[in-house]
């Protein structure tokens, strides 16, 4: 099972601001119902939160600096080194 949502705002007419929430969900697949990391079959999820904010320079530049957080659990976690993560970004674009 997958979800997500999602929303962008601009709070200028030069900066916009966006952020999404993720999480899948995977049940037991070895048919015991576990719930552990001991097998990768286990029960177990996922969530990622992400935001990014980006600058207009021009029309045809901009930068971006995001982050993004993720975590997992139980089974989907079986052969993780980390169960959570967070990576951050910063950027620029030219638009064509």
């Amino acid at each position: 099972n997958s979800f997500w949502g999602g929303a962008r705002y601009d709070l200028t007419p030069r900066l916009n601001l966006s952020g999404g929430y993720y999480t899948m969900q995977q049940n037991s697949y070895s048919g015991n119902g576990c719930t552990n990391t001991s097998a990768a079959q286990c029960s177990g999820n996922i969530q990622v939160v992400s935001e990014v904010a980006a600058y207009k320079i021009s029309k045809q530049w901009d930068v971006y600096g995001g982050d993004e957080w993720s975590h997992v659990m139980n089974g989907y976690a079986s052969g993780y080194m980390y169960k959570s993560n967070e990576n951050v970004t910063i950027g620029g674009r030219f638009h064509f």
